[in-house]
């Protein structure tokens, strides 16, 4: 990645949840629109996505972090609900939680 002059807001990889090249226009994090979004496959539209909610569900969540990111991928919302995600901290606070409560009655079956 090169690095432009004045493009240094964050170093090292707290960078990549700063801001993120998409489709050769810097996006940070809190320009990332449903219309950008649409310009990608399905599939793309989901690995952005995801490396959008990684880094928000890690500090809090750490091990699991890449567990409920795959969950909230996995789980059929539309691109616009996982995008309100990244931009709503009180909905996604309440999406993790759910899924963590998902995750111990899952545990608490199989044992």
């Amino acid at each position: 990645q090169q690095q432009r002059p004045g493009n240094n807001r964050q170093q090292g990889a707290g960078n990549r949840r700063g801001q993120q090249q998409m489709g050769g226009i810097d996006v940070g994090v809190n320009d990332f629109t449903l219309a950008q979004l649409s310009q990608f496959p399905h599939e793309q539209q989901k690995l952005l996505l995801g490396e959008r909610l990684y880094p928000l569900i890690v500090p809090t969540h750490g091990a699991l972090a890449g567990k409920i990111t795959g969950m909230f991928l996995d789980s059929g919302w539309t691109t616009e609900e996982l995008l309100s995600l990244i931009h709503d901290e009180h909905k996604l606070q309440q999406k993790i939680a759910n899924a963590i409560e998902v995750l111990h009655r899952a545990q608490t079956t199989t044992t």
